[in-house]
Formats: structure tokens, C-alpha cells, sequence
């Protein structure tokens, strides 16, 4: 762990120093690692925490070969995230000594308590770990009787924190160290999840942090100033006042369209709303010469709001259709449609179309090769939809009215 903390060349330092030295080989150690400024107690901790990350728990941050290792021990574990212990039967030995407790499910924010044993010397920490961000090491700031408590560790869906003391007195040879601890639940910040069509609640269900799930109306306490992810786990909802309507945004930020999103919890963020909006018919058509020809005449088009089959949404996602093409959104729905007077801004959502310049196709209807150049696009009824630029091969477009048709046109 040290050369890798330090360099290979730290190792070689340590025997270069203490080959001069009369003192423990533990405080050759520490010597050097305040040379490099931190000392013995840090190391034993972050070793403490390496430890963990061994055998199933490995995550190729640690020990280079930690996959091979066994997996460290878990002193207990508790499934609801509540509890209450101490280190009996295994209570520490000198130097390093270390367990590990974990704490799951508490579907919310968790305190822990910790209560060491006086004349001893502990560091602990409450390693949170994180389902789709990193895991923080959180210190316990401990008074002078080895007393002390960390708040707002989140514990929902398959965050969980596991409780890490560690004697981190070298210089001593206390066989026995024993400590007591306790979790309750946390204060957190409240914040509550949606699924609405404006200010409709529509009874769907969100996801939190992988698999907290939750129905919408529902608040959950989390922690405060940490970043979360929610999932909302319905694309769509039929006949919501006789329409279909689909996942638009979060909250009112147009740029925020997929159906995850990232937040950080706060008083000021603490609701969070996925927001729908009517699916209106539309169609794209490639016209040649003013004419429909049954798959003839190739043009694509980007629906941000697209979702594959496997759930995920590429974000620009080129449908490539030939002769007519009708938006439904996600593949292999039935209910057809797009979102009306979506803004055309930097870095928001919004449909495009794009064709080829020249198209070449054999005709049945004459027996020979015929080529047909792009002339713009139009929209019928006239005014049913908006282009940025009419006349480009590729241009972003507005719909403005249900069953408006969208046209390629070629001659």
C-alpha cells in the first residue's frame, strides 16, 4: 500500500533510513512518512480502509491484486440500517487493529454513535459507500474520552455505510480495545418525488440510488449537499384526459429530458418532479416530384426524447426511415406522437430532420434509374411546423399543431 500511496522508491526509503537508526523499526516508519508529510496513525487508518476493498468488495482503486485477496470480515450487519453493538467478541488489538460494520436499507439518512474505551487511541471512520458516485471516508471527530457522532450518511436504496474503528497506537501494546456503538435515523432533508402532467399528479413510480423505490407524492430524507440519482420507471402514461403523454423534462429544466437524472439534495432542491406532456400525431414524408412512393426516398430523424429497447436514451439518436416515418418515441410502442413548440436553444432538446442531397432510385412505374435532388422541406398544413432553416439538408424543427406532416422534397 505504501508504494503505491508513494511510489515504488518509498520502500527502498524506509530500509535506507532505518539502516542508519537505533530506533523501532515502527518509528523508522513513521520517520519517513513524516518526511513525506503524514505519519504512522494516517497510514494504519488508510490501510484500514484498503482492507476492506479486498476479495468480492475489490474495486481496482486499492491493493493491485486485491481480487486475489480474502474479504475483510464483517464484524455485523444490519439489513434495516438500525442497531446497536460493540466489539465484543473481537475487540482490537494494538496497531492497526480494525473492524468493519455495516449498516443497509435504513431507506433514508442514518447518525452513528461511537464510544471507545478510555486510555485507548482510535481513529473512525464511516466509509459511505455510493451507488453511481464515489465513496467518501467520513472521520468521526472524537472528544477526549473517545466519544463521538457523524450525521447525515445516506443509507437508502444501495448506499450504505460501514462503521470503521481502528487503533491507531504504534507506539504501545494494549492487547484489549473495546468500543461500543449505535446508528438511528437521521434528519436529513425532506424532499419529495413526482410524476405530473403539469400540476396533475399521475400516480407513477421513481427510483432512488439503484433501487429505492417509491411512490410518487412520497418523501424520502437525504442527505444533505449529496449528489443522487432518480430514475422515474414509467416513459408514459395512456389516456391522461384522453391523451398519451410522455417524459419531457425534470422540474421545469428543459435540458434535464431523460428519464434518470442527478441532483444534489438541499433545501432549495428538495422537490423533484418528472414532468410529462401530450404525444401529438405527426409524420415525416420524403415527396418526390409531389409524390408518396411507398418506401422511396431516405431521410432521417433526431428524437432527444427516444428510448431503445434496453431502456437506454442515446440523446442524439438518428431514426433513418424511408417514404414515411411516424414519431412514437420509444421502440416498439404503438402510441405515436411528438412534443409541440419544444424550444430550439443551445444545449435543450429538440427534433431535427436531415436528408440527402441526391437520391437515386429504379422506378417499377417507368423500368429505368431515376435522380431526384433535395429542394427544401415544408410542413402541411402550412404553419404546422417550424424549421430553422428550411432550405438546409439538416435543420432542427418545431412542431406546432397536432397531425402536421413534415416533407422532404425532391424533383
Amino acid at each position: 500500500m505504501l508504494s503505491r500511496w508513494f511510489g515504488n522508491q518509498f520502500i527502498q526509503n524506509i530500509w535506507q533510513y532505518a539502516a542508519n537508526s537505533n530506533n523501532l523499526f515502527l518509528s523508522d516508519i513513521n520517520s519517513v512518512l513524516i518526511s513525506h508529510n503524514t505519519n504512522l496513525k494516517n497510514a494504519l487508518k488508510k490501510y484500514a480502509v484498503w482492507r476492506y476493498y479486498t476479495g468480492s468488495r475489490d474495486d481496482g482503486n486499492h491493493f493491485p491484486k486485491g481480487h486475489l485477496y480474502n474479504s475483510s470480515k464483517i464484524l455485523r450487519e444490519y439489513i434495516t440500517g438500525i442497531g446497536s453493538g460493540s466489539s465484543f467478541p473481537d475487540d482490537l488489538w494494538n496497531r492497526g487493529g480494525t473492524s468493519y460494520i455495516t449498516f443497509k436499507n435504513a431507506d433514508g439518512v442514518l447518525d452513528i454513535n461511537f464510544n471507545g474505551q478510555d486510555t485507548r487511541e482510535f481513529s473512525v471512520i464511516a466509509l459511505n459507500r455510493r451507488a453511481y458516485f464515489g465513496d467518501t471516508e467520513n472521520t468521526l471527530i472524537l472528544n477526549s474520552q473517545n466519544d463521538g457522532t457523524i450525521q447525515n450518511l445516506s443509507c437508502i436504496g444501495d448506499d450504505e455505510v460501514v462503521l470503521i474503528p481502528i487503533v491507531t497506537d504504534w507506539q504501545s501494546q494494549l492487547n484489549i480495545n473495546s468500543y461500543s456503538y449505535s446508528s438511528n435515523y437521521g434528519q436529513g432533508i425532506s424532499t419529495s418525488f413526482w410524476t405530473e402532467k403539469e400540476s396533475n399528479n399521475l400516480n407513477g413510480t421513481l427510483t432512488l440510488q439503484r433501487s429505492a423505490s417509491t411512490n410518487s407524492g412520497v418523501s424520502k430524507n437525504l442527505a444533505n449537499q449529496l449528489d443522487y440519482n432518480v430514475v422515474v420507471n414509467q416513459e408514459r402514461f395512456l389516456n391522461v384526459g384522453g391523451k398519451t403523454v410522455k417524459h419531457n423534462r425534470w422540474n421545469q429544466l428543459r435540458d434535464k429530458n431523460f428519464l434518470n437524472q442527478q441532483f444534489r439534495a438541499g433545501n432549495d432542491n428538495n422537490r423533484q418532479s418528472a414532468k410529462y406532456e401530450n404525444m401529438e400525431y405527426s409524420r415525416i414524408q420524403s415527396r418526390l416530384e409531389g409524390q408518396l412512393i411507398q418506401d422511396k426516398g431516405t431521410f432521417e430523424f433526431n428524437d432527444p426524447w427516444y428510448v431503445k429497447s434496453d431502456g437506454t436514451q442515446p440523446g442524439n439518436y438518428w431514426i433513418i426511415a424511408s417514404g414515411v416515418y411516424e414519431p412514437n418515441g420509444k421502440e416498439g410502442a404503438t402510441e405515436k406522437g411528438v412534443f409541440l413548440n419544444q424550444e430550439i436553444a443551445p444545449n435543450k432538446p429538440y427534433y431535427s430532420v436531415k436528408a440527402d442531397y441526391l437520391q437515386t432510385f429504379n422506378l417499377s412505374q417507368t423500368g429505368r434509374t431515376h435522380k431526384f435532388y433535395f429542394q427544401g422541406w415544408s410542413a402541411s398544413p402550412q404553419g404546422s411546423a417550424e424549421f430553422q432553416n428550411a432550405n438546409a439538408l439538416e435543420t432542427p424543427v418545431v412542431f406546432k399543431q397536432a397531425n402536421a406532416t413534415v416533407q422532404a422534397k425532391y424533383y
